[in-house]
C-alpha cells in the first residue's frame, strides 16, 4: 500500500511570522524540505479553530481510503477534493493526497498521534493504510505509546 506520510503543512493566520519563526528556531533551510504553509482556510478561522499543523498521508487509493475512514466513524473536515481533510473516529486529523513520499527524508522525525482506544485505533490504521504496530512502551497513568510501520525496515 506504500501510504506514509508525506508532507506536512502549517495552517496558520501570520504566514510571514509563522516563517520567520521556524527560520529562527529549526534553521534557514526548514521550508526546503517536504513542509509547507498556508493561511488557515477562512471556515475554520470563523470556527474558532487555532493555528495547526496538519500531516499528509501520501497513497494511491485516496477515494478507497476516504471511504473506509468515513465507514469506521471519521469525518470529513473542509471541501472534498485534495487533501482530503479528515478526523479519525479517535480524534486525530490527517490530510491524505495522493503525492509520492518524498525521496529523501524532511525535518519531521517523528509523527505522534493520541488516541482513546489503542486496539481500535491499531486496528483502523492497518486497514486504511497497512501500517503495523511495533513495540510498545507503557507510560503508566499516561497509558502506552504503541509504534506502527509503514514499511519493512
Amino acid at each position: 500500500m506504500n501510504a506514509r506520510f508525506s508532507p506536512y503543512q502549517l495552517r496558520t493566520t501570520d504566514l510571514d511570522q509563522a516563517r520567520s519563526f521556524y527560520e529562527a528556531v529549526v534553521g534557514p533551510g526548514f521550508w526546503d524540505g517536504p513542509v509547507s504553509l498556508a493561511a488557515l482556510p477562512e471556515p475554520a478561522r470563523a470556527a474558532g479553530r487555532p493555528p495547526h499543523w496538519l500531516g499528509l498521508i501520501g497513497m494511491r487509493a485516496v477515494d478507497q481510503a476516504v471511504a473506509a475512514v468515513l465507514a469506521r466513524g471519521g469525518s470529513r473536515r473542509g471541501p472534498p477534493g485534495l487533501p482530503a481533510v479528515l478526523r479519525d473516529p479517535f480524534g486525530a486529523m490527517f490530510g491524505l493526497g495522493a503525492e509520492a513520499p518524498p525521496a529523501k527524508r524532511g525535518p519531521v522525525a517523528w509523527h505522534l498521534m493520541a488516541a482513546t482506544d489503542e486496539a481500535a485505533a491499531v486496528a483502523a490504521y492497518a486497514e486504511w493504510f497497512g501500517w503495523s504496530a511495533g513495540g510498545a512502551v507503557d507510560l503508566g497513568a499516561q497509558g502506552r505509546h504503541v509504534t506502527f510501520a509503514w514499511e519493512v525496515g
